[in-house]
């Protein structure tokens, strides 16, 4: 199972729907959830279910089994899996973030590294910072007293209907905040889910 995310920070061990669909899994193994599962924005994440599946960490030789109880949840997400703190304390694992490694004991006493694949991870990084960029050579052309950028590619009749549609729907793009009043700045924000009643530590 590759793109596996060990967040320590997690309450929960997650499945993806995505995942659970790519693994072929019945959905009469799920069993039903009553609680919640809350986001990093505090916003609620839809939960399918959960269900025990036996998972094997290994890194080629020694190598451990275990049946983890995962949360089975309706969310996007670029990784498969999500292990948390209930499977860091049962397998008596430790995770270096630093060093991009997990380690923990198989039940004969030896130690399993689990190692990250660095190439993966910078890969999805650059992908992930990667902006859109234009195709070919362009051209600047003013519409409704801003600047936009059309391909040269385009032939006269197409830039003119581009045009066209573009100053009609001026309103619609933002050059700066004040151009999207009365939108709800909790739809914007980012914000991190804390306890009031916890001192923040630097």
């Amino acid at each position: 199972m590759h793109r596996v995310l060990v967040d320590q920070g997690s309450s929960t061990d997650v499945m993806f729907w995505m995942t659970f669909n790519k693994l072929q899994l019945s959905p009469d193994l799920l069993r039903t959830y009553t609680g919640f599962l809350y986001g990093f924005a505090g916003d609620q994440v839809e939960v399918r279910g959960n269900l025990e599946l036996r998972t094997t960490f290994t890194d080629g030789v020694p190598s451990r089994t275990e049946k983890i109880r995962y949360l089975v949840v309706n969310a996007p997400s670029g990784y498969n899996l999500l292990l948390g703190r209930p499977m860091l304390k049962r397998l008596r694992a430790v995770a270096s973030t630093r060093h991009m490694k997990m380690k923990l004991p198989n039940l004969g006493g030896k130690v399993i590294t689990i190692k990250s694949d660095q190439k993966e991870a910078k890969r999805r990084l650059k992908a992930r910072d990667r902006r859109p960029e234009l195709a070919g050579e362009v051209l600047e052309r003013e519409i409704g007293g801003r600047t936009f950028k059309l391909g040269k590619s385009l032939g006269q009749a197409a830039q003119y209907q581009i045009a066209e549609v573009i100053a009609r729907h001026l309103d619609a793009f933002a050059w700066c905040t004040s151009d999207m009043p009365g939108i709800n700045p909790d739809f914007l924000c980012h914000r991190l889910t804390m306890d009031p009643k916890v001192r923040p530590v630097r």
